[in-house]
């Protein structure tokens, strides 16, 4: 059974996008100021060098599709049937393949007097999490950890 409780905020350390310049992948990572809090966001492509920086009082979502947003795309994502399917990095990659491989989940469960449905292993899209697109979203998952490992050969 899958127990765990993990938060997309665990994977926003490190970032793979495609780089705007070259579409390369680069790293976005997160920069954080003395005390700890977020300062901003920096991206570094090693193919052509780009390197820019975002401060903490501007709003950077990673764009899946982009039409939300032209100039970074995430570098780990597919399509699957109709839909994306995405990962920020190797360490969410390897939390989505677990979880959509283990054979008992934890259901979702409704927030009552606090209680916290934020998690992943709540929130996943029901088209992800359906017994009957597993195998599709196994696939797709597998296109993801070859994307992966070309980056490390």
């Amino acid at each position: 059974m899958y127990t765990q409780r993990t938060y997309l905020g665990n994977f926003r350390g490190d970032i793979l996008v495609k780089c705007p310049r070259c579409t390369d992948c680069a790293h976005l990572t997160e920069r954080h100021d003395a005390r700890g809090y977020l300062a901003g966001h920096r991206l570094i492509c090693s193919n052509c060098g780009l390197s820019r920086t975002w401060g903490a009082m501007t709003r950077w979502q990673p764009a899946v599709h982009p039409a939300r947003h032209p100039e970074l795309d995430l570098w780990l994502a597919t399509t699957c049937g109709r839909e994306v399917l995405w990962a920020y990095n190797q360490e969410h990659l390897e939390f989505l393949t677990g979880f959509i491989r283990a054979k008992i989940r934890p259901k979702a469960r409704i927030a009552l007097f606090g209680g916290n449905t934020r998690s992943l292993e709540t929130c996943l899209p029901r088209w992800m999490i359906n017994r009957g697109s597993r195998s599709r979203v196994l696939q797709g998952l597998e296109i993801l950890h070859d994307k992966v490992s070309r980056l490390h050969n």
